[in-house]
């Protein structure tokens, strides 16, 4: 779907179900309101065929009717949004032994809120902004990998190859509560966004997306960017959708003093039914997991004493090994 809203900005979102996987467990959505500001979701399910389908879907819906009960402030709409999803996935699935332990991440962007643009997301969903000719992920994989990385304990050319590179550290459904982060950020004329699952940038490198980003409309960029990834492998579903602000450096309504990654996250202890393994669809069902998140304006990293730390560590490790 190619689309315009009052904000002079094209979007274009599709999911395929890529060259290996039987089903698509991936689901992408556009909501719009009267007031012509539109959001994208991104969603990929995890717990089996049934689970993961239900768990994504459960996730849409829920963020798009959060969305169209109306809203002043888009980050707190966007992380009420995510919550309330995660409790609705969590809830079904204690309801029905065929759905325990199902889950999902998502990714949720709202346009044409002003002269700013909000984000959302759990997991390793992401968000990419391209200003100019510059590619950036604006969100933080909430993976085991992924903060190592942030933390200067793992280069990000090992991350790729590590054994727990598919272990998530949240996602939405499997624990009764989670933190979400939520970012608000200045637009600008021209600027580019793109929202997708795991199967696209596992698949394509960020010289990739960055040349296809660049050089094409919403719409193309989306069938292409699906198409690399197929080519190169397809090795699991692969959803993107693609938001394009009209460059007109006439138009005054974008001056922003927003500052960037404006990030607010709150404290919470997960326990380690949090913790997932995407390649197994593998989630650990006793003991807990503590995770600190940092306050509005920081990114995201661990906190607290690196005893706490260590042990929480080597449990995680333990029962990876034991998958």
């Amino acid at each position: 779907m190619n689309k315009a809203n009052p904000l002079r900005a094209s979007t274009a979102s599709q999911s395929h179900v890529g060259q290996v996987r039987t089903a698509n467990q991936d689901v992408c959505g556009e909501f719009s309101d009267n007031r012509g500001r539109r959001l994208l979701v991104v969603a990929d399910g995890m717990g089996g065929h049934a689970g993961g389908e239900t768990a994504s879907r459960l996730a849409l819906e829920t963020i798009g009717e959060i969305f169209a009960e109306g809203f002043d402030d888009a980050p707190e709409m966007l992380g009420r949004a995510l919550k309330g999803a995660n409790a609705k996935i969590h809830s079904v699935g204690n309801a029905d032994p065929d759905l325990h332990n199902m889950g999902t991440t998502a990714v949720a962007l709202l346009l044409g809120d002003g002269d700013s643009i909000s984000v959302a997301h759990v997991g390793d969903s992401r968000a990419y902004r391209m200003r100019g000719n510059r590619l950036e992920q604006i969100t933080d994989d909430h993976s085991w990998v992924g903060e190592e990385v942030r933390q200067n304990r793992l280069a990000a050319e090992d991350a790729e190859s590590h054994p727990m590179k598919n272990v998530l550290l949240r996602s939405l459904g499997v624990a009764p509560e989670v933190d979400v982060a939520v970012m608000q950020q200045p637009l600008r004329p021209g600027d580019r966004f793109m929202l997708c699952s795991d199967g696209l940038w596992g698949e394509v490198g960020a010289a990739e997306i960055s040349e296809i980003m660049e050089r094409s409309d919403a719409q193309t960029a989306v069938r292409d960017l699906i198409d690399l990834a197929n080519r190169n492998g397809g090795s699991d579903n692969v959803t993107v959708s693609v938001a394009i602000v009209e460059d007109d450096p006439t138009d005054s309504t974008l001056e922003t003093d927003i500052p960037e990654y404006e990030m607010q996250t709150e404290s919470v202890t997960l326990p380690l039914a949090a913790i997932v393994d995407r390649e197994t669809d593998t989630v650990p069902t006793s003991g807990e997991f503590s995770q600190q998140r940092t306050g509005k304006g920081k990114r995201p990293s661990w906190t607290g004493p690196a005893l706490a730390f260590g042990a929480g560590l080597v449990v995680v490790l333990l029962l990876w090994a034991s998958l």
